[in-house]
């Protein structure tokens, strides 16, 4: 998934390449577990909520919501609903 272009604005957030491996990979989907993120990244589920309160930390928050809003804000990622509007532009087999 490609991060979204950032807004101009937008104040700099300095996240690890793993904090935004995460950040870009819970944002993906709605509200993955620990797990789910750990088994994709190859990591111990540990190791992820290390980089979850490295993200949120560096945002500035302290819940998932605030974390995708702000992330979304910032440009650092698309909105889901974006991606689902992109995804329903797309030809249909069958």
């Amino acid at each position: 998934m490609e991060p979204a272009t950032p807004h101009s604005d937008a104040k700099p957030v300095h996240l690890t390449p793993r904090e935004l491996q995460y950040l870009m990979l819970v944002c993906r989907y709605p509200k993955p577990t620990e797990a789910e993120v750990a088994e994709h990244m190859g990591l111990h589920p540990k190791t992820v909520q290390k980089y979850c309160d490295g993200a949120y930390k560096a945002l500035g928050v302290n819940c998932y919501m605030d974390m995708y809003h702000k992330a979304v804000a910032l440009g650092l990622v698309k909105c889901m609903c974006a991606r689902m509007r992109e995804g329903s532009q797309q030809p249909r087999g069958g």
